[in-house]
């Protein structure tokens, strides 16, 4: 097909501008600035450049670009004529719309017609627009019968401060195309969020499918939310015992992530040895700042029937060692685990005067997580506490876990910063490097390893070059963590210029430097802070990549 008839099908151009969409593909992988970072703010300048090209471009560039409004209704509104702004009272900087005089009908036909393109909205503030003009919005919807939005499937609302704003969200969201309800504060030092737009969102769209509420449980939400029988996904930033045994009784729920409030006066949840429920969970996440105790988790995972559950994130507050290996041997014992691909632990103090373990050992959790035969993902994290990993725990990992692509044993930023033998913290038992690449020679589908390594003397740069090339490269494996913040300083290694040749050779893919942006001029990178750029494990990494980039184009 020649250029100029490629360029006049619309097909291809829809599919084009396809690529530069910024809709949410899913509610649970909605974060708080998608639609705000830099990325998605050029996406929308190209596509409103393209439909300014030529005639051609204009309808497919157009049809994308309004797909996704990211302040409200605003641009929806521009189409009447008559549209003013005005503020609440003098002197004020919070400004209201509203329609002054007549709207004509080739302005409503304009309004639905970009409406009917709107798949994704989100209000960022709540919507200041006049009683008057709602008012126009809900007569037009009731006289037609039908959506104003009739293709919308994702909302995200700040919860109504006012009458106006609950009859605006009415409007919007009574569509049976409606799938993904994001609800927030719509004041930044709210506490709570009351539950009248949860009850309208209910009438108007029952079939909802996922639902992420950002705003600590209350009470009252509990009406409205049993009404969601369809949900497939929720997100929460806290429920309660009570609500969380009527989550497992929804029928199609696979993914669930929430924090879990304890009970009043009542520490522990046990429910009935009968209940049992989440026929179709698939994920549930409970991480850290969950203030149950283990024995409660326990309790919580007990009534899952799922047979295709696959990933869990836990958070564990315990007091002792003891507790949470007790947690663990609990856990990996229940059938319900058995096919978990993905198991993300995390466990934090009890609370801030009970002091943390100087360390933990990673060959007493081993004896509990080497259960679950079909992990491919194992994270492990501690608060300050440091966990033992030795070379003869991860000679174990193989025959445990064949199917492994990431390992990580890791403390919280927080905790390694304050733990790092410079600070005085107390050494504990790191694998050798020649262990781990072991590891990753044994795994061919290992692609990240997150811990950190021991020192790395001569006589082992000298066999690890000895046997570089015994056995056909390991092409899966991309990062090596070497060492994480607190230790990078004090991580001794010998010539980086040999041992990133010498690592290359096995693992030709292996990098090191992750995600990087440039500000004013100068590289920043994510994971390494400015007085790490000098150390032995930044040199490495950068050699690492270096090696891996020049392999691809060829060099």
């Amino acid at each position: 097909m020649s250029t100029s008839r490629a360029i006049c099908n619309m097909d291809i151009l829809q599919e084009i501008f396809e690529h530069l969409s910024i809709v949410p593909r899913h509610v649970t992988q909605v974060r708080d600035y998608d639609l705000y970072e830099d990325e998605a703010t050029a996406k929308r300048q190209a596509l409103a450049s393209a439909a300014l090209v030529c005639k051609t471009f204009s309808e497919p560039a157009s049809r994308v670009l309004w797909t996704t409004l990211h302040r409200g209704i605003g641009p929806l509104m521009r189409v009447f004529s008559d549209l003013r702004e005005t503020t609440l009272w003098p002197l004020s900087s919070q400004r209201i719309w509203y329609i002054e005089g007549e709207t004509t009908a080739v302005e409503w036909a304009q309004f639905e017609r970009l409406a009917a393109r709107v798949r994704c909205l989100v209000f960022d503030v709540r919507p200041e627009i006049a009683p008057s003009t709602v008012k126009l919005l809900k007569v037009r919807w009731e006289a037609r019968a039908e959506p104003l939005f009739p293709n919308l499937s994702t909302l995200e609302w700040p919860d109504s401060s006012n009458d106006t704003q609950q009859q605006l969200l009415q409007v919007i969201c009574a569509t049976q195309t409606l799938s993904s309800f994001v609800i927030k504060h719509g004041f930044r030092y709210d506490t709570t969020l009351p539950s009248t737009d949860l009850s309208s969102v209910a009438r108007s769209s029952p079939s909802l499918s996922h639902l992420h509420i950002k705003a600590y449980w209350q009470v009252s939400w509990y009406a409205p939310l049993t009404t969601f029988h369809t949900l497939r996904s929720i997100r929460m930033q806290s429920v309660s015992p009570a609500f969380y045994r009527h989550l497992g009784s929804l029928p199609f729920l696979g993914y669930v992530r929430a924090y879990v409030l304890p009970v009043e006066g009542q520490r522990e949840m046990s429910p009935p040895p009968s209940y049992r429920g989440f026929p179709c969970l698939r994920s549930l996440e409970i991480p850290d700042r969950t203030s149950v105790p283990p024995s409660t988790l326990v309790d919580m995972l007990f009534p899952i029937t799922s047979p295709s559950l696959t990933s869990l994130v836990l958070g564990v507050q315990a007091t002792r060692p003891s507790d949470v290996l007790s947690f663990l041997e609990s856990a990996c014992s229940l059938d319900t685990l058995r096919s978990l691909r993905r198991f993300h632990f995390m466990v934090e103090r009890a609370e801030d005067r009970i002091p943390e373990p100087a360390a933990y050992t990673f060959s007493d959790m081993f004896n509990s997580l080497s259960k679950l035969r079909s992990l491919e993902v194992v994270a492990i994290q501690t608060c300050t506490a440091a966990i033992e990993l030795t070379d003869a725990d991860v000679a174990q990992l193989p025959a445990a876990w064949p199917q492994l692509t990431s390992f990580s044993v890791t403390r919280s930023s927080l905790g390694a910063d304050a733990m790092s033998p410079s600070r005085g913290g107390a050494p504990v038992a790191r694998p050798s490097l020649i262990a781990l690449v072991g590891l990753a020679q044994a795994l061919s589908s290992l692609e990240e390893l997150d811990v950190d390594i021991a020192d790395v003397p001569d006589t082992e740069l000298a066999h690890l070059e000895g046997c570089a090339g015994s056995r056909p490269p390991q092409m899966a494996l991309t990062r090596i963590a070497f060492a994480h913040h607190g230790y990078r300083a004090d991580l001794e290694l010998p010539d980086v210029e040999r041992l990133g040749h010498v690592l290359h050779k096995m693992f030709p893919n292996l990098g090191g430097l992750g995600e990087r942006s440039v500000v004013d001029g100068m590289t920043r990178y994510v994971r390494w802070a400015e007085d790490e750029l000098q150390t032995d494990v930044f040199h490495l990494a950068a050699k690492l990549e270096e090696l891996r980039v020049a392999g691809k184009v060829g060099y």
